[in-house]
């Protein structure tokens, strides 16, 4: 369908901006709320299972180089059954695709733009997803890296200059550290984010060097930021409030004064949040579309991306409000996911070695 060209550079920061595209507002306060002041450690323990998560594609993409999710599952579990599992990936992504629009879709409702239907809304930011989309993984690459690195130094700067409002009794009294408790408390972090990484194993094929290198790395570095993120929210607001704020960075950049010139940072954190999750947004679509190109043998993006459209905005319309939102993600997000990130490669993994030993059997018959 494509024959586009990354480099591991492009896959690293597409893999960073992945990770974090909405996890870093959205996940915030969920980590305090779960974990209060050891919140901070979470991510790194999301981290550590999206690595494994990405090790278990990583290795069926060394077993089958230059195929995508779609064409292991098909080649591994024949034409049949293969199709189903592939079918289920290409729904995976456009639900993704729809919870990330979501994600934006509330966020400027309730913060920006409080009249405008949310269905505009969602319709806005699709129609400048499909045409990235339809320009390929290259331009999404490029513009990825285009405005990745300035983003990330405005928005740390900025969040810096929030640390004059620091406070060390913020982390206190400290609670009895039990880790395996808190891992059950967070347990929807490994679903989203750490889990829907599975969809960059679409764009496997594409990278020309240091694959390996680059996905573990935007996995990493993409967690330990988010908890220094976190680290740095429970310093400046505290487990208390910071637990209550359904986007704390936000608020925190709105309220905070620095002098007559220097106001409305949420203005800036904003705009680059909404650029970072337009990137995960046309990723995740794109993923899908490629999905679906390789199953029916299209070679026209255009055609398959416009009608995608209208089976993302509906499917981002079926939460309630924002509040049912968060609840399935906290109930049902891991247990859902883990489907796709660690069940299903499981099974693709036990047929190939299955198969091995059969055929090592055979040959020593």
């Amino acid at each position: 369908m494509e024959n586009a060209r990354l480099t591991g550079w492009q896959m690293f920061l597409l893999t960073f901006s992945f990770t974090l595209g909405t996890s870093i507002f959205i996940r915030t306060g969920d980590y305090i709320t779960s974990a209060k002041e050891y919140a901070w450690i979470m991510p790194l323990c999301g981290g550590l299972y999206g690595a494994i998560v990405a090790s278990l594609w990583l290795y069926l993409a060394r077993r089958f180089p230059g195929l995508s999710i779609v064409q292991i599952c098909r080649r591994v579990l024949g034409t049949k059954v293969g199709t189903l599992f592939a079918s289920l990936y290409i729904l995976f992504f456009i639900q993704i695709s729809a919870w990330v629009l979501r994600n934006i879709g509330d966020f400027v409702s309730i913060n920006v733009l409080r009249n405008t239907p949310i269905t505009i809304l969602h319709l806005t930011f699709l129609l400048v997803s499909a045409y990235t989309v339809i320009k390929g993984a290259e331009t999404l690459a490029m513009v990825n890296e285009f405005i990745v690195p300035p983003f990330f130094i405005i928005f740390w700067t900025v969040f810096f200059l929030m640390l004059n409002a620091w406070d060390w009794e913020n982390f206190g009294p400290a609670q009895v550290f039990n880790p395996f408790q808190l891992v059950a408390k967070t347990k929807q972090q490994f679903g989203f984010p750490f889990s829907e990484t599975v969809c960059l194993a679409m764009l496997f094929p594409f990278v020309q060097n240091r694959l390996k290198t680059s996905i573990m790395a935007g996995i990493i570095v993409g967690a330990v930021v988010l908890s220094i993120n976190v680290f740095c929210v429970l310093g400046i607001v505290g487990v208390y409030r910071s637990s209550h704020l359904l986007y704390p960075i936000y608020t925190l950049a709105q309220e905070l004064r620095f002098s007559f010139f220097i106001d409305h940072l949420e203005v800036i954190i904003s705009t680059i949040w909404i650029f970072a999750v337009s990137i995960k947004l046309s990723t995740s679509m794109y993923c899908a579309v490629l999905g679906i190109g390789q199953m029916f043998k299209l070679e026209n993006r255009t055609f398959i991306t416009l009608p995608l459209i209208w089976i993302i905005l509906p499917m981002s319309l079926l939460f309630n409000s924002v509040i049912e939102n968060l609840t399935w993600d906290i109930q049902y997000s891991f247990a859902y996911d883990m489907l796709y990130a660690i069940i299903i490669p499981m099974i693709l993994i036990l047929v190939l070695w299955i198969r091995q030993k059969a055929s090592k059997g055979r040959d020593l018959a």
